[in-house]
């Protein structure tokens, strides 16, 4: 079976992204670049809420709004 193979060469032509999601939902997709990243995490502020999460194309998960508040929390 060659779905795997298949996958990985669509992933690589893709463009990568930097996705904002609330829970399930979509909200916006970014390029996958600093101020990609930066525009994610401000319209993340300003969307506000616990189930906020930015994700990337290559590497899954790489912010989300339970995060920053447990870093928020444990900081001396």
């Amino acid at each position: 079976m060659s779905y795997p193979l298949c996958y990985t060469v669509r992933m690589m032509i893709k463009k990568a992204t930097y996705t904002l999601w609330d829970g399930s939902k979509l909200l916006h997709t970014y390029p996958h670049t600093r101020e990609g990243y930066n525009a994610a995490l401000e319209q993340a502020a300003d969307y506000g809420g616990y189930w906020l999460k930015i994700f990337s194309s290559r590497d899954d998960l790489v912010w989300s709004a339970k995060m920053a508040e447990e870093f928020e929390e444990n900081e001396w």
